[in-house]
């Protein structure tokens, strides 16, 4: 997938009923195993899946949805997207309005 552009990873690499399973010491290792990705391949754009996981990877406290004011890494753009998971009590055409600022911007 690098080949075409894009890559996927997880932030912890393992599954969990909940997000509360997971300690603080492995959301630390794995934001620090993300930045070491991200500063290798030097993507345009990193999204993050829910806002939990981008508050983890910025060390923020708040997040809206969509592109961020500030990068982590000078040069990659980060996109906050909401999850998919069953949790998420949004409308789908409003999950749709915020990955579709997503695709304009890779489509250019």
């Amino acid at each position: 997938m690098l080949e075409l552009g894009y890559g996927l990873t997880n932030l912890v690499a393992r599954p969990t009923r909940a997000a509360a399973d997971v300690s603080a010491a492995e959301y630390a290792q794995g934001r620090n195993l993300l930045l070491d990705k991200i500063s290798l391949n030097h993507p345009q754009v990193v999204c993050c899946v829910g806002k939990g996981v981008y508050q983890v990877y910025a060390r923020k406290k708040q997040a809206d949805w969509g592109f961020q004011s500030s990068e982590i890494i000078p040069g990659v753009k980060d996109f906050v997207a909401p999850s998919s998971s069953g949790l998420v009590r949004m409308r789908m055409e409003q999950i749709i309005s915020i990955y579709s600022l997503l695709n304009a911007f890779l489509k250019g």
